[in-house]
């Protein structure tokens, strides 16, 4: 069983994450600093395939910076400022 399963959000000290408690006493991390692929995919309309594609490239292009990367999840910052909405002036990374 998950059918029926209610999600209330529990705020935490930490800026960007939420708890989700399920029924059951089950509790799930959201947290707004990485995209998944179904959010790059959703972000850009493009399949999932492709979203993948693209979170390889990014991942390895901080990678090349020295920073340590999450295998189907990107930086949404990083994300956002090569994408699409960076500014020249802006430095996230």
């Amino acid at each position: 069983g998950q059918i029926g399963r209610r999600q209330e959000s529990i705020p935490t000290q930490n800026k960007g994450i939420r708890l989700s408690k399920m029924k059951g006493g089950r509790a799930m991390e959201q947290n707004n600093t990485f995209m998944r692929v179904d959010d790059v995919a959703r972000e850009l309309d493009v399949s999932a395939s492709y979203a993948y594609k693209i979170i390889r490239r990014l991942n390895a292009e901080l990678e090349k910076k020295g920073i340590i990367t999450i295998a189907g999840r990107v930086n949404r910052k990083y994300f956002m400022e090569r994408l699409c909405y960076g500014t020249a002036g802006d430095q996230i990374f």
